[in-house]
């Protein structure tokens, strides 16, 4: 389970990872900026996304469009692109599950899909001040993901 964040309707980040949708055929991410801290698996999924020829769409969404979104990836170093099954108890995604198993596979095979080496300079540092958010508790993933 993982927490949600959002600042009014505007979806930011997870308590533990990155949130991200795929809607009609785009990987749509919050920009990095004041809201939310990088996250390096982010990152990775945006190069990956580019370099299989997915639509990546930096832009901050609502909480209605993930709710409505063909998909819910949360994504972190230790879990790099897992689909949510659930928000609050209500279902989403899983209207579009052949872009994330893409991603999936791509990193399973990296020495065959080459991914330019995040550095540093690629992110801005972000250093959060007292921000308040409301939490949506409970987002389940499956544990068949790796």
């Amino acid at each position: 389970d993982e927490s949600v964040f959002h600042r009014g309707d505007i979806v930011t980040e997870c308590a533990h990872s990155n949130v991200s949708i795929i809607q009609d055929g785009v990987f749509k991410t919050h920009p990095t900026d004041h809201y939310i801290l990088p996250g390096i698996a982010r990152a990775h999924l945006i190069k990956m996304c580019k370099k299989l020829g997915y639509a990546v769409d930096e832009t901050p969404f609502t909480v209605a469009e993930m709710m409505a979104a063909d998909e819910v990836i949360v994504s972190s170093s230790g879990s790099f692109c897992l689909a949510a099954e659930s928000i609050d108890g209500q279902p989403v995604g899983g209207k579009a599950p052949q872009m994330p198993k893409d991603l999936k596979e791509a990193t399973r095979n990296m020495a065959q899909i080459t991914v330019p080496p995040l550095s540093l300079f690629d992110m801005p540092l972000i250093y959060k001040s007292t921000l308040k958010y409301r939490v949506i508790k409970y987002l389940s993933i499956p544990k068949t993901d790796f």
